[in-house]
């Protein structure tokens, strides 16, 4: 393939939060997480820690109260996000109001934090941390693999909300670009492309629902699983297009463009260590335990020593 940074056209920050994730073939039952069909692509997956503002901005949980979105587009501080804890738009949800946050290290990724932690009954995601370079992108096993893109949904029949709109797609990482900017930050990237049927001849061939980002995507999750468990490898951060025939021809073919949370990895480490809370299940036992240990102490304590006359 041609070298791609050279070919970087649109990006996400100038445009309005609304569209739809492009997936090849799409039906709500296949790729709308709240169809909660048994045919959805993701069915297997807990999508639970995934939410929402009602503005539409992206969150995906790291911890129980610490979460990772887009600087361009992030839910606002004062903000409500909402998570659900399983693909059932008709369950109670759970809301959360971001108390704090930050750009990280120039880049596209906005890491927040809520005052009050989640239940572990909404998932906090892994997170791939292999340190990546373009010398050994290859051989680093994210290379070529296959991945869950997450959009927004143009179904309406789940509610009116924002936070029920959520889509997921495929596609495979196709390449890594270091330091890419769009004017006002400036990151290293992951990249999936929107193949045709026959690119064979120029990487990969098709996903089944192979999908493509688009305007109101920005600050959703790049999946990959490993053991049936999903890992965060990235956040949507911009669309572009690229020629992709190695030859002579010209090839043009749509990117999704993704920050690359493994090389941020010891900035997010260092924000979780500094804002976590304890989740609430923790606090209630902490309450309850406390008299217990002291009426037991106080049973166990020895009498006060007497002198013998």
């Amino acid at each position: 393939m041609k070298a791609r940074h050279a070919v970087l056209l649109i990006a996400t920050a100038s445009l309005p939060a609304q569209a739809a994730l492009v997936i090849a073939g799409s039906s709500p039952a296949t790729n709308d997480r709240f169809a909660n069909h048994p045919s959805f692509v993701a069915a297997s997956q807990n999508w639970s820690g995934v939410g929402r503002s009602n503005s539409g901005a992206w969150a995906t949980l790291l911890s129980p109260n610490v979460f990772v979105s887009a600087t361009h587009f992030h839910p606002g501080i004062g903000s409500t996000v909402t998570f659900y804890p399983g693909n059932d738009p008709a369950a109670t949800s759970l809301s959360r109001t971001v108390a704090g946050g930050q750009q990280i290290a120039g880049t596209d990724l906005w890491i927040g934090h809520f005052s009050s932690a989640l239940p572990a009954s909404i998932q906090s995601y892994p997170r791939v941390t292999i340190p990546i370079s373009s010398g050994n992108f290859a051989s680093s096993g994210v290379a070529g693999a296959n991945a869950l893109l997450s959009g927004v949904s143009t179904s309406p029949s789940y509610g009116s909300s924002q936070t029920l709109a959520h889509a997921v797609g495929t596609n495979r990482i196709e390449a890594f670009i270091p330091g890419v900017s769009d004017g006002s930050s400036s990151g290293d990237t992951l990249i999936t492309v929107r193949n045709f049927s026959g690119d064979t001849a120029f990487g990969y061939s098709t996903t089944t629902y192979e999908s493509q980002l688009t305007v109101g995507d920005s600050g959703s999750p790049l999946m990959l699983i490993s053991n049936g468990q999903l890992y965060l490898a990235g956040i949507a951060w911009a669309i572009a297009q690229a020629d992709i025939d190695p030859g002579p021809l010209v090839a043009t073919r749509d990117l999704s463009i993704y920050t690359y949370t493994g090389n941020l990895e010891t900035n997010i480490s260092s924000y979780i260590g500094l804002n976590s809370v304890p989740e609430p299940s923790l606090l209630a036992l902490a309450a309850i335990s406390l008299p217990i240990i002291q009426r037991r102490r106080r049973k166990h304590e020895p009498e006060p020593m007497r002198r013998h006359r």
